[in-house]
């Protein structure tokens, strides 16, 4: 679960900070990447272990640990892929987002999680 959280979170992270170098210069889309690469971490981790079997072989990620990852690539990698000006705006952005980010990330996951056990999904 450690090491596929880990591989999986570079992953995203290095995906985002692309796209971010792409949108450069689109001060609302780099904001919104930055919001929407910890989200999609989680929630992606999660249905991959809900459905990922190879060779027989449940995979199984960590979904926190591969946002945390995700994050800590866009934070020391993808901020130089940012336009000077939104990385001003974007730390602002950020103080004030952060406090309640943490249970949105839980609430996703419980989301996630009921959704597969009330479709069926596996």
């Amino acid at each position: 679960m450690l090491v596929g959280g880990i591989i999986f979170g570079l992953a995203m992270g290095f995906l985002f900070a692309k796209l971010i170098e792409v949108a450069k210069g689109n001060e609302h889309l780099e904001i919104t990447l930055t919001l929407l690469v910890a989200h999609f971490t989680f929630v992606l981790a999660e249905v991959i272990s809900e459905h990922l079997i190879i060779y027989g072989h449940e995979i199984r990620l960590s979904s926190i640990i591969a946002t945390l990852t995700a994050s800590m690539v866009i934070g020391n990698y993808g901020r130089y892929k940012m336009s000077p000006s939104v990385e001003e705006y974007m730390e602002k952005f950020w103080a004030i987002l952060v406090p309640g980010q943490l249970p949105g990330v839980y609430f996703d996951g419980a989301f996630v999680r009921q959704f597969v056990h009330q479709t069926g999904c596996r």
